[in-house]
């Protein structure tokens, strides 16, 4: 429980910009992850490498959540993986590649992580509008 309270903080002072506090504060969940032998997603490292501009870092550390949070049954892991991901790539200035992630990330099932509304329709691609299957459907009660 330790482990999972110090990442939650590490990911709230990440985007507080508190960096180096952040450092400390997942070196410390590390730390106490390798002597408890427990398995914890690592949101904060998520959070802070995504702040910081780390795309690689934020790549890997993405697939590693969804892996094993989908293992786990954390399908709310989703939803924070879409949301680094959409800051990483607003952050870098790839607006349009940031849209679909954070749209995304509050469409993530809470408890099997599948998506609620998963493709995009290749006409909204062709347009621009990148929105999911049923979005519009949903926006108009059709």
């Amino acid at each position: 429980m330790l482990a999972v309270a110090l990442n939650i903080l590490a990911e709230a002072v990440a985007m507080g910009g508190e960096f180096g506090w952040a450092e400390r504060l997942i070196a410390e969940a590390d730390a106490v992850t390798e002597a408890t032998g427990t398995q914890v997603l690592q949101y904060g490292a998520l959070f802070l490498r995504a702040w910081q501009g780390r795309e690689a870092d934020v790549s890997r550390l993405s697939d590693v959540t969804v892996r094993d949070s989908t293992a786990g049954g954390q399908g709310t892991a989703i939803e924070f993986v879409d949301h680094a991901r959409a800051v990483i790539l607003n952050g870098l200035g790839r607006y349009r590649e940031a849209m679909p992630p954070a749209r995304d990330a509050p469409d993530a099932h809470p408890r099997t992580g599948r998506r609620r509304v998963g493709a995009y329709r290749a006409d909204d691609r062709r347009s621009g509008r990148l929105e999911p299957t049923g979005a519009a459907d949903r926006r108009t009660g059709s």
